[in-house]
C-alpha cells in the first residue's frame, strides 16, 4: 500500500503518446496491448497489461469445486464443507486454490447405523454408552453388563444376588481392550449398615445424587463411594453430562473433561460458533456479505472478522466499479484504482511506467475578485463532497476553487460570514458561521480540510445545518441576512429521496441553495437539491471547474 501521506498530494493521470498499443505485454507467445485484459488460466481470474507487466488484477479461484468461479477471500459452502479462496504460495509463485475452511461434521457408521455427531447409542449387551464426536465413537459410562441379575452396573458399584456381593470392576489386556465384569466380593462384607449424606440416609447398595452436584454415589456398608464424575451445567435448569461426553448449547459446544491436575471433571467451551461482525452500524452473521454503498467493495463477515471478497473505486465520470489495481483510459489519462494505507479505495493518476503522479496543489490562474461585491451581507455554507468517487488531488483543486469564489466577497461580521461542512460517510462542521472573520483566516482553514474518501451520505450534510442550527445567532448566523448554501458534489448520493427530504428541511428554514454537480450525477437529484433551475452548475469533471467560478460568483451576489 501507499503511505496516506504520498497519497494525498497525487493526482490520477497519465499522458500518454499513442494509443493503448504503448508498452505492450507478451505471454505464452502471444501480444497484448497496453491496458489488455486477458484471462487467467483458471478460468477465472483476469490479468491486465499494464506498461509491459502482466498484473492480475481480478483475484479469484476456479471452478473445480462447486462449478463456480469465487473471489479471493470468499468462504462459500459445498457439500456439508466451507471451502475458501486462498492465494498459496508454489515454488515458482503463487496459485489461487479453493482450500477447506471448515471441515464437514462427520457422522459414525456402527454396525450399518449412521449416528450423528453428539448422537448417543448403546451396542452390544445395551450396558455401555457411546457418543459419536465428529466421526469417533467415545464410550461414555464404564459399566459392567447384566448377566448377574439383570442389571447393568457401574464400574466401582455393589450389589448383592442370591446372598452373594459382587462388584463391577475392569481388567485392561492390552492397551486398547479393557474388560468389565463382574466378581463376587472374597472375603464377603459383613454388615449392611446406612449412609448418612447431607440431610438424608441412604441404605447399604443405594445409588444417588446429592444435587446441585451431578456424581453418582452408593452407599456401601457406611462408606460412600463415588461411582461416576459428571458436568453440571446450569442454565435455566441444571443439566447433567458425564465425562467425556460432548453437548451443544446454542452456538457453543462443550465438552465434560477430566482435569489431571485437580483429579475433577471440568466443563470446556470446544467450539464458540461463529461471531457476528458490524458493519454500518448493522450487525452480519458468519459468511454473511456486506456491499457499501458505492456497490463497488463487498465485505464478508468471517468468524467476526471481515474480510474483502470484491474491491473497486466508483470513478464519477462513468458511475462505474473500476477494480481494484486496475488501469483505464480516458481521453489522454490513464487512471488506477488504489487501496491506500487508512484502507480507503482511491483513483490516482499513473505517468507512462505505470506509476503515480506527485503533482504540487494546483496553481492555475483562476480570477480573483476585488470588492466583486462588498455591500453584501449574506451567511454562507459551503457543503464539500469528500467521497471516495474522486480524488484527494481532485478534492484539493475542489478547495482551492472554492478560496478563490470567496475573494468576490468582503468576507468580516458585518458583510459575509462563512461556514463549511465536509461529508462522505459521516458529516463534519469544519468551521461555524462566526469562527472566522477574514477571508485569509477562511481560507487557511479550507485548504486544511481532511479528505475522506468513502460513501455519498449528502444528506448527512443537510441534516447537520439543521440539526447543529447552523443558520442560528448561536452559530453566528444574523437574522437580517440572507442564507446560502453552497453545495459541491460529484456523484449520486447513497439515496435520493432521502437527501431531498434532508434538504427540504434546510429550504424550509429559508436558505437559498445552490447546486454544483460535478460528473455523472443524475439530474432529478441535481435540480431537486437547488432552489430554482437556474441555481444549478453541472460540469463534467473537476478540471473545468474554474470555468464556473464567475457565474457562481455572480449568481451568489445576485
Amino acid at each position: 500500500m501507499l503511505p496516506f501521506s504520498l497519497l494525498l498530494t497525487l493526482l490520477l493521470s497519465v499522458r500518454l503518446c499513442g494509443a493503448n498499443g504503448q508498452k505492450g505485454c507478451t505471454s505464452n507467445g502471444k501480444n497484448y496491448e497496453n491496458l489488455q485484459i486477458l484471462d487467467h488460466s483458471n478460468g477465472c481470474a483476469q490479468l491486465q497489461c499494464q506498461f509491459g507487466k502482466l498484473v492480475t488484477y481480478y483475484e479469484a479461484c476456479g471452478k473445480e469445486i462447486d462449478g463456480n468461479c469465487h473471489r479471493l477471500n470468499l468462504m462459500f459452502d459445498y457439500q456439508e464443507r466451507t471451502y475458501q479462496c486462498r492465494k498459496v504460495e508454489v515454488a515458482d509463485g503463487f496459485e489461487y486454490s479453493n482450500e477447506i475452511a471448515i471441515p464437514r461434521v462427520e457422522n459414525c457408521e456402527v454396525n450399518g447405523r449412521i449416528y450423528e455427531s453428539l448422537e448417543k447409542f448403546r451396542i452390544g449387551n445395551g450396558c455401555r454408552e457411546y457418543q459419536c464426536q465428529n466421526g469417533e465413537i467415545v464410550p461414555l459410562d464404564a459399566k459392567c453388563d447384566s448377566e448377574v441379575d439383570g442389571k447393568c452396573h457401574l464400574l466401582g458399584e455393589t450389589f448383592e444376588k442370591n446372598g452373594k456381593v459382587y462388584n463391577c470392576t475392569s481388567t485392561e489386556e492390552d492397551e486398547d481392550d479393557i474388560v468389565y465384569e463382574n466378581v463376587v466380593l472374597d472375603p464377603q462384607p459383613s454388615g449392611a449398615q446406612s449412609c448418612p449424606a447431607g440431610d438424608k440416609v441412604y441404605q447399604n447398595f443405594q445409588v444417588f445424587t446429592i444435587p446441585p452436584k451431578c456424581d453418582l454415589r452408593q452407599c456401601q456398608n457406611k462408606r460412600v463411594k463415588i461411582l461416576t464424575d459428571a458436568c453440571a451445567f446450569k442454565r435455566e435448569d441444571i443439566k447433567c453430562f458425564q465425562q467425556g461426553e460432548q453437548w451443544k448449547d446454542g452456538e457453543r459446544t462443550y465438552w465434560c473433561s477430566f482435569n489431571e491436575t485437580t483429579k475433577t471433571v471440568q466443563t470446556q467451551i470446544i467450539a464458540k460458533g461463529y461471531g457476528k461482525c458490524k458493519r454500518a452500524e448493522k450487525w452480519y452473521d458468519h459468511m454473511e456479505i456486506h456491499t457499501r454503498l458505492d456497490g463497488c467493495t463487498s465485505l464478508q463477515c468471517q468468524d467476526g472478522k471481515t474480510l474483502p471478497v470484491q474491491e473497486g473505486c466508483l470513478w464519477n465520470v462513468d458511475n462505474e466499479c473500476h477494480a481494484l489495481n486496475s488501469l483505464w483510459q480516458h481521453e489522454n489519462t490513464v487512471l488506477k484504482c488504489v487501496l491506500t494505507e487508512d484502507g480507503l479505495y482511491r483513483i490516482f493518476e499513473v505517468d507512462e511506467n505505470g506509476e503515480i503522479i506527485d503533482r504540487p496543489v494546483p496553481t492555475e490562474e483562476v480570477p480573483v475578485f476585488v470588492e466583486h461585491c462588498p455591500a453584501m451581507s449574506a451567511d454562507i455554507i459551503l457543503v464539500m463532497d469528500a467521497s471516495g468517487s474522486i480524488v484527494s488531488t481532485t478534492f484539493k483543486y475542489l478547495l482551492y476553487f472554492l478560496s478563490r469564489l470567496l475573494t468576490a466577497f468582503n468576507i468580516g461580521p458585518n458583510n459575509v460570514r462563512v461556514a463549511a461542512i465536509v461529508f462522505s460517510k459521516t458529516a463534519n462542521k469544519v468551521f461555524d458561521l462566526k469562527t472566522y472573520s477574514d477571508y485569509e483566516s477562511v481560507s487557511k482553514a479550507l485548504q486544511e480540510t481532511p479528505f475522506q474518501g468513502d460513501v455519498t451520505n449528502t444528506h448527512l450534510a443537510f441534516d447537520l445545518i439543521v440539526d447543529d442550527d447552523m443558520f442560528g445567532p448561536a452559530a453566528g448566523g444574523r437574522y437580517d441576512a440572507p442564507n446560502i448554501v453552497v453545495a459541491v458534489t460529484d456523484g449520486n448520493s447513497s439515496d435520493t429521496k432521502t437527501t431531498l427530504a434532508s434538504v427540504d428541511r434546510v429550504k424550509a428554514q429559508k436558505a437559498e441553495v445552490i447546486a454544483v454537480g460535478v460528473g455523472n450525477i443524475a439530474q432529478d437529484e441535481l435540480y431537486g437539491m437547488a432552489s430554482r433551475p437556474q441555481n444549478v452548475f453541472q460540469i463534467p469533471s473537476y478540471a473545468q471547474i474554474f470555468s464556473l467560478i464567475t457565474a457562481l460568483a455572480n449568481l451568489t451576489c445576485e
